[in-house]
C-alpha cells in the first residue's frame, strides 16, 4: 500500500514539474518572433493539449490507455521538436514515422 502511494505521488510530481515546463514553452512560444500567428497557434494548441494528456495520465490506472497517451505525448514532443527546427505538419511526422520503419 505504501509503496503504491509512492508511485502515485512520484508520478504527481513528475506532472507537477512536465506542466511547469510546459508554463515556461507556453511564455517562451507567446513571446517569440520565429513563428507567424497560424504556426504559434498550432503550436500553443499542442503545448495545451499536452497538458490535458499529463493530467490525464496521472489519473489512470488503466495500462493500456496509459500506453496511449504516452504514444500520443511522444508524437507531441516529436512535432514540438520539429517546429523548434522548422515548422512541419503532423502529416510530416507521419510520414517520417512511416518511411523510419522501413
Amino acid at each position: 500500500e505504501a509503496a503504491k502511494e509512492g508511485e502515485a505521488q512520484a508520478l504527481t510530481d513528475a506532472v507537477e514539474m512536465t506542466n511547469a515546463e510546459l508554463t515556461q514553452m507556453h511564455e517562451a512560444v507567446q513571446k517569440s518572433q520565429m513563428y507567424s500567428q497560424s504556426q504559434r497557434s498550432l503550436v500553443l494548441s499542442n503545448l495545451h493539449m499536452m497538458g490535458r494528456n499529463l493530467l490525464r495520465l496521472a489519473s489512470l490506472n488503466d495500462t493500456a490507455a496509459m500506453q496511449k497517451l504516452h504514444e500520443a505525448l511522444r508524437i507531441r514532443l516529436t512535432i514540438l521538436d520539429d517546429n523548434v527546427e522548422g515548422f512541419v505538419s503532423s502529416s510530416d511526422v507521419e510520414r517520417r514515422e512511416k518511411y523510419k520503419a522501413v
